[in-house]
């Protein structure tokens, strides 16, 4: 899912982080939605997102308001085209400003989560130009190409570190396997996972998940809830959308907690105008 250009704290994504048992993304009781996490993607635009840091007063404002309503978390995107617009030249104003956004909302109680937001199909928006071909596969099928992701990610987890607000690490999102994205293996997924992981963790001990589209979570030709997925990452991220079917939503989430592990709703509805029912769905008793 693409992620959708918001002007302060309109269009936000609604995020629940399922802490109890695996159906409660379904069929919560009214005690076990007291228990739910609430969060938002925040600051987000298709490209330069530049003119979304707002103000301290600016946001101020929004997180005085996220507290009022319960909310505990922030998602804050990090785009490797904008983060990294010629290769080895980082951005370093952009950086500053994570540092600055994640520091106002330390203040009013939100944790941050730093999400690596890359989409998978030619010329994305999220891929650097100066990539050739400009799709993420070439990561998997160029070692210089890889060579600068994993270098990417040490630069950003290196200088954002010291962000003593982080709730985890998002290394990915939406992986895809198939010819319009990455026509790769999942061990070879795995693998780059892993390396990233390794990245993240010579500067950061905090946790680490990818965010998956629910089907390609659980679709056979996709990733088909591999265990060795749920062994190499500290919770799940899901995103989920409307017109998937809740009962498989049900059987992944129930999956993930037979292994050990929790789940993050990241994202809810396709569309911003299905959010509200599919929190409505999705927390009724």
């Amino acid at each position: 899912m693409n992620l959708k250009a918001v002007s302060a704290c309109t269009l936000l994504i609604i995020v629940l982080m399922t802490l109890v048992s695996p159906l409660t993304i379904l069929q919560a009781s009214k005690a076990e939605q007291e228990s739910l996490n609430f969060g938002v993607t925040y600051l987000s635009t298709y490209y330069n997102y530049e003119q979304y840091y707002l103000s301290n007063k600016e946001l101020q404002r929004d997180f005085s308001l996220f507290k009022t309503q319960g909310i505990k978390t922030i998602t804050l995107a990090l785009i490797w085209a904008y983060m990294e617009p010629a290769q080895g030249r980082y951005n370093k104003a952009a950086l500053s400003n994570i540092k600055r956004v994640s520091k106002v909302a330390e203040e009013y109680d939100l944790q941050v989560i730093l999400n690596f937001h890359t989409l998978m199909h030619e010329d994305s928006w999220t891929i650097p130009e100066w990539l050739n071909p400009r799709r993420f596969q070439t990561v998997f099928t160029n070692d210089n190409a890889r060579a600068a992701w994993l270098g990417f990610l040490n630069n950003t987890v290196n200088s954002l570190k010291d962000i003593s607000n982080i709730h985890s690490w998002h290394m990915m999102n939406e992986p895809y396997r198939g010819s319009w994205a990455c026509n790769v293996s999942v061990a070879d997924y795995l693998k780059l996972w892993s390396d990233m992981k390794a990245v993240i963790r010579l500067h950061s001990d905090k946790l680490v998940s990818i965010r998956f589209a629910e089907d390609s979570l659980s679709k056979p030709y996709h990733f088909n809830r591999d265990p060795r997925i749920y062994d190499l990452l500290d919770y799940i991220a899901i995103n989920y959308y409307d017109m998937h079917l809740p009962e498989n939503l049900n059987a992944t989430v129930e999956d993930i907690h037979n292994n050990g592990k929790e789940v993050m709703i990241s994202e809810f509805g396709y569309n911003t105008s299905d959010d509200l029912f599919r929190v409505r769905r999705s927390t009724s008793s």
